[in-house]
């Protein structure tokens, strides 16, 4: 069923984790934008206790240390509630949408959640279709070539906003140039 594109709901979500295997490591961090009709609308974020170790490198990446997280509630506690994030007709979005779509899948099974409907929306994948000819398709690259601000890079919070604004734009580009409207 094709949707106006001003309909669908758009869910920017990034994560912060305790490294990159969905099995073993954990999420320290969770941060979801909600995009409808080229706004945002909502924000939500939750510090999340891993109850495992958070490793030297990645408190220095994210800035989450051991102590943050250690009063943050457990998973099997705010897990249901970011579950509830995620509308059945939204659309899952992230950059390098695989990994955190990966990770909180795998997360929500491991708490008994269903896990989220839709296929994730991958604006990394987009900006290589859409910017062909740009090097480096990172996010802090792809903000910076549009304009975009991000605050609290490496948090999830900051990159699910500055993800939403990179989201925004490249809905523009696709209606404006290359007339997509569903």
């Amino acid at each position: 069923m094709q949707q106006p594109l001003s309909q669908v709901p758009f869910l920017v979500t990034d994560i912060e984790t305790t490294g990159l295997s969905p099995e073993r490591n954990r999420v320290t961090e969770v941060a979801c934008v909600g995009v409808l009709d080229g706004e945002i609308t909502e924000r939500h974020r939750t510090l999340v206790n891993p109850e495992q170790f958070i490793p030297h490198q990645i408190q220095q990446l994210t800035g989450i240390t051991n102590a943050m997280v250690l009063a943050a509630p457990k998973g099997s506690e705010v897990f249901p509630q970011v579950r509830s994030w995620f509308p059945d007709n939204g659309v899952f979005v992230a950059h390098n949408a695989q990994f955190d779509h990966n990770f909180l899948q795998a997360t929500f099974r491991r708490h008994g959640l269903p896990v989220v409907a839709s296929v994730p929306l991958c604006t990394m994948r987009l900006a290589k279709r859409l910017l062909p000819k740009r090097k480096g398709y990172s996010l802090g690259n792809l903000a910076g070539y549009f304009g975009i601000k991000i605050r609290g890079r490496h948090t999830a919070l900051g990159d699910a906003e500055a993800t939403a604004r990179l989201l925004v734009e490249f809905l523009d580009m696709l209606q404006e140039e290359h007339g997509c409207e569903t």
